[in-house]
């Protein structure tokens, strides 16, 4: 049962996290390739000018946090949410999950 949870289910909740925290940033407009491997050192510098240049956007020390912001969220929702089924789905083994009784 542990290695079910720590290898499957943690590696797959880890993954679908993790995909949930590139996906803000891809649909707030954020190139990945710069978001891995930026050619500036000065993110969240503070200053109000434009620190931060994807798809020839400028972003500033604001919009920077509120994106990671929204990204952490969006790792943490994902996490509960994975759990939550993880857990339906541990009860649910011996018989099919569409049989199962939601709150029993």
């Amino acid at each position: 049962v542990l290695c079910h949870s720590y290898l499957f289910a943690g590696m797959m909740e880890g993954l679908f996290s993790i995909l949930s925290f590139f996906c803000v940033f891809w649909a707030n407009g954020v190139n990945l390739a710069d978001l891995c491997f930026p050619d500036s050192r000065l993110f969240f510098s503070g200053s109000d000018a434009p620190i931060f240049r994807s798809n020839g956007r400028d972003y500033s020390a604001d919009e920077q946090t509120k994106i990671l912001s929204v990204g952490n969220s969006a790792v943490y929702a994902n996490i509960i949410l994975c759990q939550m089924f993880h857990i339906w789905f541990c009860r649910t083994r011996a018989t099919s999950v569409t049989q199962h009784p939601l709150f029993t």
